[in-house]
């Protein structure tokens, strides 16, 4: 079995160091094309982020605009593992030479207070590549995900992003992790756009329209009080930009299930922005609304 992971990793990181190899404009052009085809084969997929852009721009949006730019975040997706393979020939310092970071000042005032910081982020651009940012800022950057099934792919990306010093975190019973690295000062990013499961999330607005979304970012904000900011990377043709937002004010009612709800409905807020100013970077083929359970009323919250 070792011999298996060990070969599946080599495998992976080769094949990656290849796709990096090729010249960048030419892996765009060539990422752009397995994006059609993909967009063009993949019907489940490609239905699942047709349903989703049509609930979110509908009414300000053609079936024709809709089609086309879910056809262009195709290729937007299908760029991160030319990108990766890039970025594995690079040092920190190579790859900022590539990336303008806006927003640090947010990120100064919220570490200043000195109780970590909680980044709230998304799955945007090429968020595989966002720990290099921060930790080329002296800051040490922990963040949760979820494992892959496939555990030989799980050990090699587990492995790509801590290359560079971040912590990756899995999310099954991370809280003791994430405390720990808050209260050594550390940035946290949670992605925060995915569905959430009943236990796990609380139904809120997303785009006007009920979503699962995961409670945790909220609870571990009013339990250490560590302020939470909105970070990303995008592209801008063929360079980076990482945008850091101010502090998301903590809001506390005294009253512990309002404030999880009220906090959690700003986060979302906070998400629906970003994704409106870069949407065709955004990741529509994820089933952001699905439902779980009965449906339940939506209380109005700001």
């Amino acid at each position: 079995m070792n011999t298996y992971k060990n070969s599946m990793h080599v495998l992976l990181f080769t094949f990656l160091y290849a796709l990096g190899l090729i010249p960048r404009r030419w892996s765009s052009a060539i990422a752009n094309a397995i994006g059609t085809i993909w967009y063009a084969v993949d019907k489940g997929h490609r239905d699942i982020a047709h349903e989703n852009m049509a609930r979110v721009y509908g009414d300000k949006k053609s079936r024709v605009e809709i089609r086309s730019a879910t056809r262009r975040s195709f290729g937007q997706i299908a760029q991160i593992p030319f990108e990766m393979g890039w970025a594995l020939r690079m040092n920190r310092q190579d790859f900022m030479r590539h990336c303008k970071i806006t927003g640090l000042p947010n990120l100064r005032r919220a570490f200043a207070k000195g109780k970590g910081v909680l980044i709230l982020t998304l799955h945007i651009g090429n968020w595989e590549l966002l720990p290099m940012a921060y930790i080329d800022s002296g800051l040490n950057v922990s963040m949760v995900y979820r494992p892959l099934d496939f555990k030989p792919a799980d050990e090699f990306i587990l492995n790509y992003r801590s290359r560079h010093g971040a912590q990756p975190i899995p999310k099954k019973k991370s809280m003791r992790r994430i405390l720990k690295a808050l209260a050594q000062r550390d940035c946290v990013g949670i992605l925060l756009d995915q569905t959430a499961g009943m236990k796990a999330g609380i139904l809120l607005e997303f785009f006007d329209h009920p979503a699962w979304t995961n409670k945790g970012l909220a609870l571990l904000a009013s339990k250490t009080q560590a302020p939470v900011i909105t970070s990303f990377l995008i592209r801008n043709g063929l360079n980076y930009e990482v945008h850091i937002g101010p502090e998301i004010p903590l809001v506390h009612t005294g009253r512990k299930e309002d404030d999880v709800r009220i906090n959690t409905q700003r986060y979302n807020q906070a998400l629906e922005e970003i994704i409106r100013k870069y949407p065709e970077q955004w990741l529509w083929m994820h089933r952001r609304w699905k439902q779980r359970g009965k449906k339940r009323k939506i209380k109005n919250v700001s």
